[in-house]
């Protein structure tokens, strides 16, 4: 399991529940979290995805009332409550592409939070050096730090010569 989805699995223990997932899609984060016991609310924009998320719920009635599905989008949605966790996963945050409707997600999300509640954005951090790196001029190591262990990781990536 990637370190984003053990975080993600443990944050609920941690920080409470219900717990929000904005840009929810099939379900992949918010149905087994529903799962294990926590209420869970799912935003998305598409009812394509809602409806398959809502396809994994048909056998089991106890989880489906765990778990609520909601058509919305991000940067515009009022659910009347707050909640302690809101996250947002598989880098659906940067199908934003402008730096205004980022910020209006991130108010609406804010509104949503409870006082001190934590919210959780996955993102890909863009490592420049290796994407314009060519065979001539190989990218330089770089150190990941993986927050399950603690452990700092040089993965191993590399460009190969055509």
């Amino acid at each position: 399991m990637p370190a984003t989805l053990r975080f993600i699995w443990i944050a609920p223990r941690r920080f409470g529940d219900p717990v929000l997932e904005i840009g929810t899609g099939t379900g992949r984060i918010s149905v087994p979290l529903a799962i294990a016991g926590n209420e869970v609310v799912g935003l998305d924009i598409s009812p394509a995805m809602l409806e398959r998320a809502a396809a994994k719920l048909a056998d089991g009635p106890e989880v489906g009332a765990r778990l609520q599905l909601v058509e919305g989008d991000m940067t515009n949605f009022d659910l009347n409550r707050q909640f302690p966790l809101i996250v947002n996963t598989a880098r659906s945050f940067q199908h934003l592409l402008t730096p205004s409707q980022q910020r209006e997600a991130l108010q609406c999300a804010h509104r949503h939070l409870k006082p001190g509640g934590h919210l959780v954005l996955d993102l890909f951090d863009p490592y420049f050096e290796l994407l314009f790196a060519n065979a001539s001029t190989p990218a330089a190591p770089r150190e990941v730090l993986d927050v399950s262990s603690g452990r700092k990781n040089t993965p191993n990536v590399g460009i190969q010569a055509q």
